[in-house]
């Protein structure tokens, strides 16, 4: 039996093709540990720099938008629930790009409680715990500051004075 039978038709595996699977995990690269965890925190970094630009981008317009609508003559801006559904569409979006950013390299945690869940049960050192939350939170500032500067308002503009939390809208008691 040929190579080429025991590899496709017969029971045994074919050991002697000389193929070679090439790393891709950043566990079993060739890296310094240090230039490691330097890179996971600058996709941790980053990919919750990604999810608060996005969500609190999305929510940010959302308010300006329905204000420039309620200046206008007669302007009532009363359809909640597909205001809603924009900006949950915005907010999946934003963590499914922060995870697309983030995977590869440190495992997408892009919550400090996420992070915590690993050092608890001892997935995670404790360091390196730290390390990521600080990122996060890191991520999470420059992610604000850049909605922050997107929406800044000059004299004479419209303010937008309350896009970081959640509260209930018209109509929720």
């Amino acid at each position: 039996m040929t190579d080429f039978e025991s590899s496709c038709c017969g029971s045994e595996p074919n050991v002697k093709s000389g193929l070679k699977r090439q790393v891709t995990n950043w566990e079993n690269a060739r890296l310094d540990k240090p230039l490691r965890v330097y890179h996971e925190c600058l996709a941790e970094m980053f990919g919750t720099c990604v999810v608060i630009l996005f969500g609190d981008g999305i929510v940010a317009s959302l308010h300006m938008q329905q204000a420039q609508l309620k200046m206008q003559p007669g302007g009532q801006v009363d359809d909640h629930f597909a205001a809603n559904q924009y900006v949950n569409m915005g907010w999946g979006l934003g963590v499914a790009f922060g995870v697309m950013v983030s995977f590869e390299t440190s495992g997408a945690h892009l919550s400090p409680a996420v992070t915590l869940n690993d050092m608890i049960f001892g997935n995670m050192s404790l360091a390196r715990g730290l390390l990521y939350m600080a990122s996060q939170m890191l991520g999470a500032i420059l992610g604000a500051f850049l909605v922050t500067i997107n929406y800044v308002v000059f004299k004479g503009g419209d303010a937008l004075t309350n896009f970081y939390c959640t509260s209930p809208f018209p109509g929720v008691s």
